[in-house]
């Protein structure tokens, strides 16, 4: 009779879970909760920067009720997620099926990922929402340091009304190569630069030290996350992957001495190209995103 009842442990153990509120995804895997009469703290995915079980769903709910003039700022500082997450504010949030006033304010995907640096709510509850079936496919992956890293760590504060500019930096802003982090009064924000990276921006790395400079020419040489090979930014009048190349005087797109016809770029004509790619299955082609692959389909359509 005892071992007939053993089978039975499975049910009972999901009916005690759907009864106390918690999803099944969560169960072994905590994450989310509901924050009140907090000033600021930190939303993570769990195991940061390690990956985090899936499938997984989780709630954070920001409870800025206790201030007069309730507004709360999430600073996306360290965000490496392409896609799942939602940031929505209401004006009054008790549980899921019981709010009022709602307003979605972000729904991160590749397109936004890179350019989100701050949601601010001008209300007094802010729900952050994250569901995730899988792991590979929505991570923002650059090399050679981004790679490992998965989820988020970001940080919020909630103050009575808008006093200050809302700033804030992301892993854009400190170019792929390093993380931005916020201080602990959160009126600034910097870039902590991975080994081998240093500049305001981590956009000075190892393919650009004095004894392995490939720019020519007196051209800057940026060694960022965007790009696995350095590049070099020209001074006026060169051009050229290294600026090896000057230019002839008053026409900017021409090389001298010119080799041959440039009746395109004298004449301003240039050929305009549509390029379109579809990633199956993953979100990165050769360890670039597809906001990467973009951004270089933009930069270098600009050359003549």
């Amino acid at each position: 009779m005892a071992a007939a009842r053993w089978p039975l442990l499975p049910l009972l153990l999901l009916l005690l879970l759907l009864t106390a509120g918690v999803s099944p995804e969560t169960f072994g895997a905590p994450c989310g909760g509901t924050l009140v009469g907090q000033d600021s703290g930190v939303l993570q995915t769990p195991g940061f920067p390690g990956p985090y079980p899936v499938p997984l769903r989780c709630a954070w709910v920001l409870d800025a009720s206790h201030r007069q003039e309730p507004s709360i700022a999430l600073y996306l500082t360290q965000l490496y997620l392409l896609s799942g997450l939602t940031i929505t504010q209401y004006a009054y949030y008790e549980r899921e099926d019981f709010h009022m006033g709602e307003q979605e304010l972000l729904a991160v995907s590749e397109q936004n990922a890179l350019d989100s640096r701050v949601v601010v709510a001008h209300s007094p509850y802010l729900v952050v929402r994250l569901t995730a079936q899988r792991l590979e496919g929505n991570q923002l992956r650059a090399l050679p340091h981004l790679l490992t890293v998965f989820g988020f760590n970001i940080t919020w504060e909630a103050r009575d009304g808008s006093p200050k500019p809302w700033h804030a930096c992301s892993v854009a802003d400190c170019s792929l190569a390093g993380a931005c982090l916020a201080a602990s009064d959160f009126k600034s924000f910097g870039c902590h630069c991975f080994e081998g990276h240093h500049g305001e921006d981590c956009g000075r790395g190892p393919g650009c030290s004095e004894s392995n400079n490939p720019c020519r020419n007196g051209a800057t040489c940026r060694h960022t996350g965007w790009h696995p090979e350095p590049r070099c930014l020209c001074r006026p009048g060169y051009a050229g992957p290294h600026c090896e190349t000057r230019l002839q005087a008053g026409n900017a797109d021409c090389p001298a001495p010119a080799s041959a016809p440039c009746t395109d770029c004298a004449t301003g004509e240039k050929s305009r190209f549509t390029i379109t790619v579809r990633l199956t299955g993953n979100s990165t082609v050769s360890g670039l995103s597809r906001h990467q692959l973009e951004r270089q389909v933009r930069e270098n359509g600009r050359r003549c």
